[in-house]
């Protein structure tokens, strides 16, 4: 609200329709050639969109386009460092897209969608695939259309706490 940019929109929620549907909502609103999910204490790059939409542009058959993402503490020390490092830059076929996130445990954080995708399949972030909504609509996609890019640069932190998905699946 502070911030005084045309670009920058805010929608508020009459009552609490917690993160799936706000998840949804935003998917629904999305008036832009591209679209990233980032929650509220999850942090991106500056240069990410700079770096990854460029890509994106230039060629078509690409449905989405991701980084490495560090994992963080309250603090924003980096918990453990990604694995996803050790792939090179550049166009993956949705086969290869689909083992990294199957041999990764979804490395698949914050990409950048192509909003035309998501319109084309006419699906959301599910209920009833709870924690995994994220990975069942990221696979849709992949599987759906042709490639998708993967940069090995460090692109966004995901803040991992106590009541954070992350913990509480790993308690489960």
């Amino acid at each position: 609200e502070k911030i005084n940019d045309k670009k920058i929109k805010i929608f508020k929620n009459k009552k609490n329709i917690g993160a799936l549907g706000n998840f949804n909502k935003c998917l629904n609103l999305a008036t832009s050639k591209y679209f990233i999910l980032l929650p509220c204490d999850d942090i991106i790059e500056k240069n990410y969109l700079n770096r990854i939409i460029p890509i994106l542009d230039y060629d078509e058959s690409l449905s989405l386009a991701f980084g490495v993402t560090e994992r963080i503490d309250n603090l924003s020390n980096i918990i453990q460092p990604s694995n996803l490092n050790k792939f090179k830059s550049r166009t993956y076929t949705k086969i290869d897209a689909l083992k990294i996130i199957l041999n990764n445990f979804n490395p698949l954080v914050h990409p950048v969608i192509r909003v035309q995708c998501l319109r084309n399949l006419k699906i959301q972030f599910e209920e009833k695939y709870c924690n995994f909504s994220d990975i069942k609509l990221w696979t849709s996609i992949i599987l759906n259309n042709n490639n998708i890019y993967v940069s090995n640069h460090v692109v966004s932190y995901i803040r991992v706490h106590s009541s954070s998905l992350q913990v509480l699946y790993k308690n489960m």
